[in-house]
């Protein structure tokens, strides 16, 4: 409590400088020191000096804590009493009860362990049940194979019979003789071999099947082509593949795209936005004389643009001594509230 006392002592030492401070008249001096600084031509400074020169007046000092009635300081002081007690009562009661059980939560059973089990479960009937269409797939011939698509996509036949079980391959007993006894080669009779006529490969194609192109004397049908770029994606494009070169350091592959932009859509707004990155471009690259030709290119193609403005002001910067005062003067014609119009009316003045 001790430190609440020391906080409110405080507290009221604070309010009752404050109330001090407004119970203060102001001096006659100050008070005509601040009227000659707020209007020096109806209070001129011979009034404040003559006023200086005065004898000073002295002020009377009074308790701060007299303006407050004794009803008032009487209730606070109560109302301080009361707050007091409650806050003892609100410590006597938390020493009392002692520090609160820190909760500790309790192990919960996992509710995904179940999941898991029959996901595993699932996963084991899955491979189960699927690998054995699999291996019969994998025992059919070649020519089945080959002839699958082709069966997918004919029609169903009215008559569906089910599919005979493929055949398995009987193992038979070889008898176990013993070695054969060496023979010379001169009791060998050379074998004849006949000729054996392979015959021509012919693909079983089923009817209503396109056949394969490839002969000479067929055309070959002509691939689709592509859908082409629309130029709004194409001037997109350009403007990624600009910047992306900006960055690297291609500072020529730049700006020949950014003059691209610029030759495919002339008037629109992404050739004026090209132009204000041709500025940069042409400033790093080759200096003044290049960024006051593309300036007047760019004033041809728009006079009110985008960069119109910081385009003029250029000019007439870059312009002669004698024909620099005859262009800002046009300049503040066009752009009366233009961003560089304190310029040029310098210019006009005459200033520097």
């Amino acid at each position: 409590m001790k430190d609440l006392d020391v906080l409110v002592d405080a507290a009221a030492a604070d309010l009752a400088e404050a109330m001090r401070r407004d119970l203060l008249a102001p001096d006659f001096a100050a008070v005509v020191a601040e009227a000659h600084a707020r209007d020096p031509k109806r209070v001129p400074a011979a009034a404040l000096v003559e006023v200086r020169e005065l004898a000073p007046v002295a002020q009377l000092r009074r308790d701060a804590s007299a303006r407050v009635p004794a009803r008032e300081q009487a209730e606070f002081a109560a109302l301080l009493a009361e707050a007091r007690a409650e806050i003892d009562r609100d410590c006597a009661a938390v020493r009392a009860a002692g520090p609160p059980p820190v909760p500790v939560p309790r192990a919960r059973r996992s509710a995904t362990r179940p999941w898991m089990w029959l996901a595993a479960a699932a996963a084991v009937a899955a491979l189960a049940f699927g690998v054995r269409p699999l291996l019969t797939r994998g025992q059919a011939g070649p020519e089945a194979a080959n002839q699958a698509p082709f069966q997918d996509q004919a029609s169903p036949s009215r008559h569906e019979v089910a599919p005979a079980p493929a055949p398995t391959r009987a193992e038979r007993a070889r008898p176990v003789t013993s070695a054969p006894a060496p023979v010379s080669e001169a009791e060998v009779a050379p074998i004849e071999v006949a000729p054996i006529e392979v015959a021509p490969i012919v693909e079983d194609v089923p009817k209503g099947m396109p056949e394969k192109a490839g002969a000479k004397d067929q055309p070959e049908k002509a691939a689709a082509r592509p859908r082409g770029e629309t130029l709004v994606e194409r001037l997109r494009r350009l403007d990624g593949e600009a910047e992306a070169k900006w960055e690297a350091g291609d500072l020529a592959g730049a700006e020949a795209l950014y003059r691209q932009i610029v030759g495919l859509a002339p008037g629109s707004r992404a050739a004026d936005l090209a132009y204000g990155d041709l500025f940069s471009l042409a400033r790093q690259r080759h200096g003044g004389d290049e960024e006051v030709a593309l300036w007047r290119t760019y004033l041809q193609a728009f006079p009110r643009g985008r960069y119109a403005d910081d385009a003029r002001a250029g000019l007439c910067r870059r312009a002669d001594e004698g024909q620099r005062a005859n262009c800002w003067r046009d300049y503040l014609a066009d752009f009366p509230s233009g961003v560089h119009r304190h310029q040029a009316a310098r210019v006009l003045e005459g200033e520097p």
